[in-house]
């Protein structure tokens, strides 16, 4: 082999080589791409979970928003209608009272009654025997 030979087998050598480079680092760039594309997606579907996560949470605020007022509104009427109650209880007590003050009126007017009969029929004898 000559010189020429031998330098032009080494140019091929390197020009294979380089080939070779050349091949392996445009592999790689392929697979970086398509990595930055996977990762891309990623990104994209995270922001997409992300944002359809801050739809529900802003939801369920808004939900706990209106059931809070809902249970202040319950809370309100129970507040009255314990009230209402407790004037029901109020009035029976007084109901309670008025019968007994009407049981104590009546046995009391017929004790008067009764006496009032004693005093007539002494004072119908007294005035009958004194005469």
């Amino acid at each position: 082999m000559t010189t020429a030979e031998t330098a032009r087998a080494t140019d091929a050598d390197r020009l294979a080589k380089l080939w070779e480079a050349y091949k392996v680092q445009e592999e790689e760039l392929r697979e970086a791409l398509g990595r930055a594309e996977r990762l891309t997606t990623d990104l994209t579907d995270a922001g997409r979970a992300s944002a359809e996560r801050e739809r529900v949470i802003a939801e369920r605020d808004a939900e706990i928003r209106r059931l809070h007022e809902v249970v202040a509104h319950k809370d309100a009427r129970i507040a009255s209608l314990q009230q209402l109650e407790d004037d029901a209880k109020s009035i029976q007590m007084y109901k309670d009272r008025i019968a007994e003050l009407e049981a104590a009126y009546a046995q009391e007017k017929e004790r008067l009654a009764k006496l009032f009969l004693l005093y007539e029929q002494v004072a119908k004898d007294a005035g009958g025997s004194g005469q």
